[in-house]
């Protein structure tokens, strides 16, 4: 469990509004009283990390709202009375710790304490059932690609470069903040990317969380926290989709794919740790040292970015990148590449048959990282051999 990083930050990720008024705990219709403590999901048997992070009591009533929310009622009804405070990180518990794209963020805060709460949702019964069809179908496609020889890495890797190609970011719509809108509209805003990365790896086993906070400027944000060969990581397919002028749709970075506490936390993230510690991510093992591309010395980078330019080029995409392993070697790479001209040297090996254009490109930098990624052109009538 993660320790040490508490953060003041008080509220949810992009729209948890606190209505700090009286009368806000309605009762609603289509509520009923409480539910059995002994009969309450007898069938039901929870494993998420949020939840197992809860006391036993805190178990029940996040059960107990759940309840409410599984059936579309309009109150929840708890087994005992919670103050606002309990009652605000059952309902954040909840809200992200469980796939209800139909339950509103809005919380209402009581201001005494209660044993009902009302729910908001975003969508009626039906509608909800066409979202989770078109949904889950859009799933099932990309599942479809996978097989008994695919791994983990694979399949995060593919979730990633679906979600980070295939969706524009944007802070309007109905279905912003669900997975729908990043899968199947293709427009969400940072929730939305980061419930449908949660939502894929759910789906195919794999440990993933949503969590909260805020980003470099201090406005709320939210990403993903995922559990590969026993070790966590930070995701953020949001921020790997960076909006770019002009827009260039080809373009998937990976500066947020695997990243550790220390590649994020205190930098360009900040989590809110108020009601759940969430996992620490010390593994270094990211994306850019499993594909090879992580250098510890300037000597290797030229060869590292020959062997990557050519696997890149031979399957018809534009992206080659490289990690550095401190800031000294990513200042000498950088020079060598763009000052002294080593990159065009380098294509002029890696491409014999001009392929792409070894004058024109476009370099993406990330000095707080140490990335380089480079964007290439391909010349116009030149074959390409895809692998």
């Amino acid at each position: 469990m993660a320790s040490g990083r508490k953060t003041q930050l008080g509220c949810m990720c992009i729209a948890l509004f606190f209505l700090l008024t009286s009368g806000c705990s309605k009762d609603g219709g289509g509520s009923s009283g409480p539910v059995p403590e002994d009969s309450l999901f007898s069938d039901v048997q929870r494993d998420g990390y949020i939840y197992n992070s809860l006391s036993d009591e805190e178990k029940i009533w996040y059960n107990e709202l759940c309840y409410a929310v599984e059936n579309h009622r309009d109150t929840a009804k708890f087994s005992r009375k919670l103050t606002k405070e309990a009652m605000r990180k059952i309902f954040v518990s909840v809200y992200y710790g469980e796939e209800y794209f139909w339950m509103s963020s809005i919380f209402y805060s009581p201001r005494f304490a209660t044993s009902s709460m009302h729910i908001d949702y975003r969508f009626d019964r039906e509608k909800c059932e066409t979202i989770a069809k078109e949904t889950g179908a859009r799933r099932d496609e990309i599942y479809s690609r996978f097989d008994e020889n695919t791994t983990d890495y694979e399949k995060l890797k593919t979730f990633h470069d679906e979600i980070v190609l295939g969706c524009t970011f944007t802070r309007e719509g109905e279905y912003a903040n669900i997975p729908y809108g990043a899968l199947v509209d293709h427009s969400a805003q940072c929730e939305g990317y980061a419930a449908a990365f949660t939502y894929l790896c759910k789906g195919a086993g794999i440990e993933c969380i949503t969590v909260y906070g805020s980003n470099s400027t201090g406005a709320l944000h939210a990403w993903n926290i995922v559990k590969l060969e026993g070790n966590w990581y930070h995701v953020d397919t949001c921020w790997d989709d960076p909006i770019l002028d002009p827009v260039n749709e080809d373009f998937c970075r990976y500066y947020y794919f695997l990243g550790t506490d220390g590649d994020m936390l205190g930098t360009s993230h900040t989590l809110d740790e108020q009601y759940t510690d969430f996992p620490e991510c010390t593994d270094s093992n990211s994306y850019f040292r499993r594909e090879g591309l992580y250098c510890e010395d300037a000597e290797d980078a030229g060869d590292m970015l020959m062997h990557h330019s050519a696997d890149e080029i031979r399957k018809g995409l534009h992206c080659i990148s490289l990690r550095c392993g401190s800031d000294e070697v990513y200042d000498t790479v950088c020079t060598q590449l763009f000052d002294e001209h080593g990159l065009r040297q380098i294509l002029d090996k890696a491409d014999p048959f001009g392929i792409a254009d070894h004058k024109r490109y476009t370099r993406y930098l990330e000095p707080k990282l140490n990335i380089i990624q480079i964007f290439l052109n391909f010349n116009e009538g030149t074959e390409i051999q895809y692998s």
